[in-house]
């Protein structure tokens, strides 16, 4: 994993929030989730990733309630397998429990997050600042 970006780990024995992202700990090689590598998203782009991202989020909500948090639970596999496919997508996931995640944006020329969950629909709605979190959510005005 690399430094300084804000992630949590999981392991085979548990998942460990650190920050605020989940990220897989068998990450493959490459930038990924590197923060300067991460790709920023408009609103329809990332609108038009959901038919992608919201079955993966669904089989994760299923496999991380099936996960026992045992060292050799092989739903651990899967769960990491899930995260490296989200975060190849671009989107960040928050909450797997809320099906919550975050795609990079940029709005009036800082960087922000544009934030959906599971439910919302097939629009995304809200945006974040980076460090404001779900609390921070604010509509997105057309």
């Amino acid at each position: 994993m690399r430094r300084g970006f804000a992630c949590s780990v999981l392991t085979p024995a548990a998942v460990t929030f650190v920050r605020r992202t989940y990220v897989a700990t068998a990450l493959p090689p490459g930038p990924i989730l590197d923060r300067e590598h991460m790709p920023t998203f408009t609103r329809s782009q990332a609108e038009a990733l959901l038919p992608k991202v919201r079955p993966l989020l669904e089989d994760l909500q299923r496999r991380k309630q099936s996960y026992d948090r045992r060292p050799t639970d092989p739903v651990a596999k899967e769960i990491n397998a899930l995260l490296v496919e989200i975060a190849r997508l671009g989107a960040e996931v928050k909450d797997p429990d809320k099906g919550l995640i975050d795609f990079r944006s940029l709005r009036r020329g800082r960087e922000v997050y544009l934030c959906w969950m599971l439910g919302e629909g097939e629009r995304v709605s809200y945006w974040h600042d980076l460090d404001s979190g779900f609390t921070g959510r604010k509509l997105i005005e057309d």
